[in-house]
């Protein structure tokens, strides 16, 4: 079985629609968010990430790679971003990466009886 980043540059297309649509954002915060995230995309392809957990775990890293370089910062800043990326990243990988079956009499493959 041949694996593929579609999935995960699917995903952040998805986000990216989302950047695109939001009135929440200012243009310079969108811009950068667009930015950000066809640089995942390429990544993505580049990096051959092809799991949902290891685009979660690339994601950490580059978050925890701006906290470094954000030199205003003092090292409990440092320390207390970076533990929430590791707390939002474990909650991320908490969710199901399979959608689950529409049918809703249907339990383990068998349907139920009502």
């Amino acid at each position: 079985m041949i694996t593929t980043t579609l999935k995960n540059e699917r995903r952040l297309q998805r986000v990216l629609k989302i950047v695109k649509s939001t009135t929440n954002f200012t243009p310079e915060l969108k811009l950068a968010c667009q930015q950000c995230i066809n640089q995942a995309i390429s990544d993505v392809q580049e990096k051959h990430i092809t799991s949902y957990h290891d685009l979660i775990d690339y994601l950490r890293e580059k978050a925890n790679q701006g906290i470094d370089s954000a030199g205003f910062l003092t090292s409990e800043q440092k320390v207390y971003l970076k533990s929430w990326t590791y707390i939002c990243a474990e909650i991320a990988k908490l969710r199901r990466c399979n959608k689950t079956i529409f049918w809703p009499g249907k339990t383990h493959g068998r349907i139920k009886a009502s």
